[in-house]
């Protein structure tokens, strides 16, 4: 609360919009997981920006949003607040009926020194956006997936990043964390309230392919999106890791690395010639250890996926599914 109250302060001026009037009906904030799935979505609309506009939806472009929005913090989307409001006035003017805004880096990293939680600062970054955007109604899409699954998909995020420590070493200096997706839930409806929350399985979704995948995120604001998107015809994107060899490379080569642009061209190199593709994914966890985790919060992630549904359920009008 003091968060918001200071951001409130040194905003006073209260965000002047038309959206009363205007053609907008959801603005979406598309907030991550990170390793979710946001990239495929990101690409889906850049690739089919036409077609988008044609069923009355605009974005912002992801290369865009790093600008904008960064990582979430107060004053990178105070200093560009007037900069994204415009933006969506400019798409309800041109006649959108759906604005979306997709970036997994606006709660902050999920994991951080000394946290005992995952994404311990999201409720108050998702604060910061939402006080920026004024009123255009708001849809909240976020997705979660198994905890080991998370675990070493954005351990490998770090290494492409350009970390250099063992899976056993990060995990160590993690200490002791709870991994349970529901205090990420309870910030969000906290900030957006529980009606306007979408939480979604990315296990589950990506299980039944790509398309799937788009489906359901389309349609947790649009009426009948597989036929507006004729099923979601599009090439599958995948986001390759490094495979095994990859990564005993990457440790050994990391450490050599002293700027982003030395580590950009590696990273590149490793995801295309010793991704996940080509060799054996990295062992990172135990199997056993894998089933004991995924079973310890399994009846908690199905137990907030069935309270979101029902929640925003209780919200649609027409315009979400």
């Amino acid at each position: 609360m003091m968060l918001k109250n200071l951001f409130k302060t040194r905003n006073p001026a209260k965000v002047e919009t038309s959206s009363v009037t205007g053609s907008l009906k959801t603005l979406v904030l598309h907030l991550g997981a990170h390793k979710t799935g946001t990239s495929a979505i990101q690409k889906y609309m850049r690739d089919n920006a036409a077609l988008c506009a044609r069923n009355g939806i605009a974005f912002l472009d992801r290369s865009k949003a790093d600008g904008l929005l960064r990582w979430g913090k107060q004053a990178s989307i105070n200093a560009h607040a007037d900069e994204l409001r415009a933006l969506i006035q400019r798409a309800e003017a041109g006649g959108a009926q759906h604005y979306v805004i997709s970036h997994e880096n606006v709660p902050g990293r999920p994991i951080c020194d000394g946290a005992s939680r995952l994404y311990p600062r999201i409720r108050a970054q998702a604060g910061f956006l939402r006080d920026a955007l004024g009123d255009w109604p708001r849809k909240v899409v976020f997705y979660i997936r198994s905890q080991p699954a998370f675990l070493e998909s954005y351990y490998l995020q770090t290494i492409h990043e350009g970390r250099f420590h063992t899976f056993r070493e990060w995990r160590q200096a993690m200490g002791k964390v709870n991994f349970s997706w529901q205090p990420v839930y309870d910030d969000l409806c906290a900030v957006f309230g529980p009606e306007n929350v979408m939480l979604r399985s990315f296990d589950n979704d990506i299980a039944e392919g790509q398309a799937h995948l788009l489906g359901q995120f389309f349609g947790a604001f649009c009426d009948s999106p597989a036929e507006a998107f004729d099923n979601f015809a599009y090439p599958a994107h995948r986001n390759p890791s490094i495979g095994s060899k990859g990564l005993e490379m990457a440790l050994l080569i990391n450490p050599l690395l002293d700027s982003r642009k030395e580590r950009r061209p590696v990273r590149d190199f490793l995801q295309e010639h010793f991704s996940n593709r080509d060799y054996s994914r990295p062992r990172l966890m135990a199997p056993e250890r894998k089933v004991r985790m995924a079973e310890r919060y399994a009846s908690s992630d199905a137990a907030i996926l069935a309270a979101s549904a029902a929640a925003y359920r209780s919200n649609t009008d027409g315009s979400g599914k």
